[in-house]
């Protein structure tokens, strides 16, 4: 069964919110009004914040053993492996298998 969503009719009723989280919390369980949505303008250029950079994802193979010492680098630094970046994981494992060949 659909909840129906609680309606918004003045947008001073809508909070500031402190994270993105919260913010979609909200819009999960409410909507504006359509006397509301009559009323709204374009927003003038400039007032918003610029977009963010786009990303490309990038499909990476790498040997199993360096595979599995940027696994370990990123349980150590408490980051998902998927999500750690090239720059970061990857200088400090070439760093390091360097300095054991000297």
């Amino acid at each position: 069964m659909k909840r129906k969503m609680k309606e918004i009719s003045d947008p001073k009723d809508i909070p500031a919110f402190a994270s993105e989280q919260e913010e979609a919390d909200l819009w999960a369980t409410h909507s504006l009004s359509p006397g509301v949505l009559e009323r709204m303008q374009p927003i003038p250029p400039g007032e918003l914040p610029a977009p963010r950079p786009r990303t490309k994802p990038v499909a990476i193979r790498f040997d199993p053993d360096v595979l599995e010492r940027l696994q370990a680098l990123a349980k150590k630094k408490a980051r998902v492996t998927k999500h750690c970046s090239r720059s970061s994981c990857l200088s400090g494992s070439t760093r390091r298998r360097s300095e054991k060949a000297s």
